[in-house]
């Protein structure tokens, strides 16, 4: 009889505990990509995944066409009332102003060679809320890079244009999307005290009176 009401009572807790994690939105997460006609990369998908596997809570993606939202460059104010209207209990705002490719000469030896380099670049600014403690727990801009083919050639040669640094179109969906998975690591190391409950609490004690 005692063991089956302790089967009972971890069932329940079960239910509870699912329960109490379906409620409300949780971290909601706004991300306004740049225009990047070759990649059809999902940055907020990938980067709600990669939440989620340290959450214990709900991780919910803003649709960028989401009319309602009040824009990357609104008030804290506003974002947080935002937020909190959609029931959320944080709320991370990414804008992607620059996803570009770059070939850089990066090494030179005067008279004898240098190296040509083709460069990825992300660059934005992001803002993250607490929306329970209604403070702004962060805010940075980030320019993260990639580096791709590179190629050295003599000082006479001197050719940007060297096929050896070009990527293909198919390589560029693969190179841009090793470049934004270093964003979504950073982003993911920001976001996790607002999203794991033993990181919530951490952080709370850890900021308490401040």
């Amino acid at each position: 009889m005692v063991r089956g009401s302790w089967s009972l009572c971890a069932v329940l807790c079960f239910v509870l505990a699912g329960t109490a994690m379906a409620g409300g939105a949780g971290l909601l997460i706004y991300v306004q990509p740049a225009e990047l006609a070759w990649a059809d990369t999902n940055l907020a998908a990938r980067l709600q995944a990669r939440l989620a596997l340290k959450s214990f809570q709900q991780i919910t993606i803003v649709s960028a066409q989401d009319s309602s939202f009040p824009g990357v460059n609104a008030s804290q104010e506003n974002l947080m009332a935002w937020g909190r209207g959609r029931d959320g209990t944080g709320l991370l705002v990414v804008s992607i102003t620059d996803e570009r490719l770059e070939r850089r000469k990066s090494f030179h030896v005067p008279l004898v060679f240098h190296k040509w380099e083709t460069m990825g670049v992300i660059e934005g600014r992001y803002r993250l809320f607490d929306l329970q403690r209604l403070r702004m727990t962060a805010a940075e801009p980030f320019s993260i890079e990639q580096h791709g083919p590179r190629v050295f050639q003599g000082t006479m040669d001197d050719n940007i244009d060297d096929p050896d640094i070009h990527l293909r179109a198919p390589d560029k969906v693969q190179f841009f999307s090793r470049l934004e998975d270093q964003l979504i690591e950073r982003l993911v190391e920001r976001a996790q005290p607002l999203t794991g409950k033993h990181d919530r609490e951490a952080y709370a004690q850890k900021t308490k009176g401040k």
